[in-house]
């Protein structure tokens, strides 16, 4: 048996959290990805939530931890201490949509603050004629996640249940 990391801890409780919702039927679970690189001996987890399957609004929500993260924690005498979480950040994704809205930013920054850092996208595909754009916002938290954070996760996933709410209420306006 070994003992567990910081990253293993805050992933068990942040996947309890998201799939409590998806039991109760608030959430609908879509995918899932764990995945340890052995190259650069890092641990991203992924897991990606709607409101409901046929939404077009989706949030994948990553907990990566890289060899950093787990020397500071295995090795207190690198007196590194404030290197032993995770890094968060999640993505929204919207579907089909023509052009990026500023109302979408507004939507996630009234939830997450305006102190988190934001990227937008705009993907689309020249080929695909009928389809439409993907938007994307990432929504980056600017500091590690630790363990002594972990009750604030069944928060963090309200918050995401949240955002997507706001989200498909906004773009049935």
């Amino acid at each position: 048996m070994f003992d567990p990391t910081a990253f293993d801890n805050v992933k068990v409780v942040l996947e309890g959290a998201l799939y409590d919702l998806d039991l109760a039927g608030q959430l609908c679970i879509t995918d899932r990805n764990d995945v340890v690189n052995m190259a650069k001996l890092s641990r991203q987890f992924e897991i990606t939530a709607k409101k409901s399957i046929e939404s077009k609004i989706s949030c994948t929500v990553f907990l990566r931890a890289d060899i950093t993260n787990l020397a500071a924690e295995l090795h207190p005498m690198l007196q590194s201490e404030k290197e032993a979480g995770c890094h968060f950040k999640m993505v929204y994704s919207i579907l089909e949509q023509s052009t990026f809205d500023i109302r979408t930013l507004e939507v996630l920054q009234s939830i997450w603050g305006k102190d988190r850092e934001y990227h937008c996208k705009v993907i689309s595909d020249p080929l695909q004629d009928k389809a439409g754009n993907i938007i994307e916002i990432e929504v980056h938290f600017k500091r590690l996640i630790y363990e002594e954070q972990i009750e604030d996760l069944t928060v963090l996933a309200d918050f995401i249940l949240q955002s997507l709410e706001n989200l498909v209420q906004d773009f049935r306006k």
